[in-house]
């Protein structure tokens, strides 16, 4: 059953590209709008037990609630990383029960991809001909389950961008989802000719860019790598006054 909670989907162009930053700073400046936000990460890779991860350090700087879907020790893709660790990966039905779950909880969840949008989250039957189990079918099927959904796009800033945000959009057209805007994940101090050629490339093609996170905000955390959050109080509330530059528009 539906609920009357927004669903975001952050899903990325491809690795290492800001998603986790993104998630943060949306998460915050929900939260600073007065509503009670779920960040779910359906499929965390690289991290170990008691280690924090990508929900956790978005949870973390915004203070909404982080949830995972399963973790797993290796930084592999989802299903190869599983294996490894010896056990099955969640249907996309059990993601969007638990997704629909926390609708009925919370005013907003935050779902954040793994990798790339088209990087499998859960896997068919042994020896079943492939098919796609990805980001995007999680968001069909959570589409027509009757939630509300927004779905940003994050992107890197340098070369590269153009096609990887052309394919991605054109992934999800094909799926009829759309896609809310572009996030750059990581936007320089100094912006190269290169990237800021980029930006308006991506708008001369149609493409609204949201926001540009500035570079080194997340003050080097790296799932599977930090152990601890441990930032002063007045680097938390410096984050936060930023995600509520950047993203207070996409929220109210």
């Amino acid at each position: 059953m539906s609920s009357s909670a927004v669903i975001y989907h952050i899903v990325g162009t491809d690795t290492d590209v800001g998603k986790t930053l993104a998630t943060a700073c949306l998460a915050s400046a929900l939260e600073q709008a007065g509503k009670r936000v779920a960040i779910y990460k359906p499929a965390q890779t690289g991290v170990g037990p008691g280690q924090p991860g990508d929900a956790d350090f978005a949870a973390y700087l915004s203070g909404a609630r982080a949830f995972e879907g399963s973790r797993a020790s290796r930084p592999l893709a989802p299903v190869a990383a599983a294996r490894l660790d010896g056990f099955t990966l969640p249907s996309l039905q059990k993601h969007a029960e638990r997704i629909g779950l926390l609708s009925a909880d919370y005013d907003a969840v935050i779902v954040e991809g793994s990798g790339g949008v088209t990087v499998d989250m859960a896997e068919g039957e042994p020896g079943s001909t492939y098919r796609p189990y990805n980001h995007a079918h999680l968001i069909e099927l959570l589409t027509q389950a009757g939630h509300r959904a927004k779905t940003f796009l994050v992107a890197r800033s340098g070369l590269g961008t153009l096609n990887h945000c052309q394919l991605t959009v054109s992934y999800l057209s094909q799926l009829n989802l759309p896609v809310e805007g572009l996030i750059i994940g990581s936007w320089p101090a100094q912006p190269s000719y290169i990237e800021e050629s980029n930006v308006c490339a991506l708008t001369e093609m149609g493409y609204r860019v949201l926001a540009r996170i500035p570079a080194g905000l997340g003050r080097g955390f790296s799932a599977g790598e930090s152990h601890d959050l441990l930032w002063p109080d007045a680097a938390l509330e410096d984050f936060r006054v930023t995600a509520q530059q950047l993203f207070g528009a996409l929220v109210a």
